[in-house]
């Protein structure tokens, strides 16, 4: 995308993008996955939690470099849209540095592949992760279930609606509305500079998504997310007046 101004300019940017969006897809699937197979059972729900705020701080950088005083001119947009290829070429050279899955490997009995895959993340604590993973799979692996069956379970039926209940929540709650039109909304409303209020949504991004990674209890951040929704439905009403 960052030479799309010396071609096609729609169409390498569409191309990037649809490349750029299928990337991310998969990096918000694997990442995860990676990170609960080799992260200690105590801190899996928290490192966990650190690819969402690594994810908005990229996002609160973007909006940042996108001011006019940087590189949100008609100058230095194509520069704007191939800074990703940095953090992307980093990725690329720190790859080989991330040992196999231990997890994994002693699922296939490879135990001394894990044993010193374990020895590159945890250091003299390697023997005593090796012991809680093979704790862990002595247990047997987790019953298979269809979707069939995950619908019509009662076992399954509550956490099934709670699962689809925040997700749709999340959607419909206008967010997304929020983050795409945001320039457009503060523009509206009057601010002068309406891409301080875009970076003002990213911070709050950021607050919100760090506060999840604490030790916040769950309840407490789910009733957030519950005003969130009001305030945001609230947004939407107050901007449709505006616009009538």
């Amino acid at each position: 995308m960052g030479g799309a101004k010396l071609g096609p300019t729609y169409i390498l940017i569409i191309i990037g993008r649809f490349i750029v969006g299928a990337y991310s897809g998969l990096v918000s699937v694997l990442v995860p996955l990676y990170v609960g197979e080799v992260a200690p059972l105590r801190l899996r729900g928290a490192l966990g939690t650190l690819h969402q705020l690594g994810i908005v701080l990229g996002i609160l950088l973007a909006q940042v470099l996108g001011l006019r005083a940087l590189l949100g001119t008609p100058r230095a947009w194509p520069a704007l849209l191939g800074a990703g290829l940095l953090p992307a070429a980093l990725q690329l050279l720190l790859l080989p540095l991330c040992p196999e899955s231990p997890r994994f490997l002693l699922a296939r009995g490879q135990r001394g592949r894990a044993r010193r895959g374990l020895s590159r993340l945890a250091g003299p604590a390697a023997e005593a992760g090796l012991a809680a993973l093979e704790a862990e799979l002595d247990q047997g692996p987790a019953p298979k279930v269809g979707l069939l069956e995950l619908c019509r379970s009662r076992r399954y039926r509550q956490p099934l609606i709670v699962t689809l209940g925040l997700q749709l929540a999340q959607q419909l709650s206008g967010i997304n509305a929020i983050f795409y039109y945001s320039t457009s909304i503060f523009e509206g409303a009057g601010l002068q500079d309406p891409a301080v209020g875009t970076i003002g949504t990213g911070v709050v991004n950021v607050a919100a998504t760090a506060l999840s990674v604490s030790h916040a209890p769950g309840h407490t951040l789910l009733g957030g997310g519950e005003g969130s929704f009001v305030t945001l439905r609230g947004c939407g009403v107050t901007h449709g007046w505006a616009w009538s």
